[in-house]
């Protein structure tokens, strides 16, 4: 007989809860390692801002509020980089464009 305290359903919200955490750090991982080599901007920075979102109604959600307000730098930041995408001239994103452009003329 086992001596845990805890019963089968706080066992398995555990084991969610530890699997949503990963998958959390594994799309932070993702997203972070796309921004920072400049590969597919748009969709990086979207799936950045989707992410961020999630994690600014959650930790709301949980009254977390120092929290809360440096995650809400962190969506400020998000912003500006959508917003100025146009202008980065040190991505591969960029780099293909280019390349792109000179093959056409």
């Amino acid at each position: 007989m086992s001596t845990s305290d805890e019963t089968p359903a706080r066992s398995n919200e555990k084991a969610s809860t530890v699997t949503n955490r990963e998958s959390f750090n594994l799309a932070e991982t993702f997203v972070g390692f796309l921004l920072t080599l400049g590969l597919w901007m748009r969709l990086a920075l979207a799936a950045g801002a989707l992410l961020i979102t999630t994690l600014v109604f959650g930790t709301a959600l949980r009254s977390d509020w120092d929290t809360l307000g440096i995650q809400m730098i962190y969506a400020a930041i998000y912003y500006l980089l959508l917003v100025s995408r146009t202008y980065d001239r040190f991505s591969i994103d960029h780099l293909r464009r280019r390349n792109c452009t000179n093959e056409t003329k």
